[in-house]
């Protein structure tokens, strides 16, 4: 691996420990970019239920986007009219701030 990619993998590896450190602490925003990171497994292993579980904790902490993210998710990925409906209704009637 030659230095540029080694500083890549550095910055990225860095951005990760950040995003989860500040959704830990309840930063709505770092929630969703993990959640994104784990979505598309840019620098983390590809995990869609990490990504729901991150968007729905930046729902809970009255993130727009949070709430979005989560109802697509359910919108792509429920096979089940009915529980899809149920999930995304909870979702779009969540007051945000």
């Amino acid at each position: 691996m030659d230095r540029v990619n080694l500083f890549i993998c550095l910055v990225y590896s860095n951005q990760i420990k950040n995003y989860q450190s500040g959704c830990d602490s309840g930063d709505a925003k770092a929630c969703i970019n993990l959640g994104e990171a784990y979505r598309k497994g840019k620098d983390v292993k590809r995990d869609y239920a990490k990504a729901l579980s991150l968007y729905k904790k930046a729902c809970d902490l009255g993130d727009g986007l949070g709430c979005n993210n989560s109802a697509n998710v359910y919108r792509i990925g429920l096979r089940s009219f009915k529980k899809f409906t149920i999930k995304l209704w909870s979702f779009i009637k969540k007051p945000v701030n």
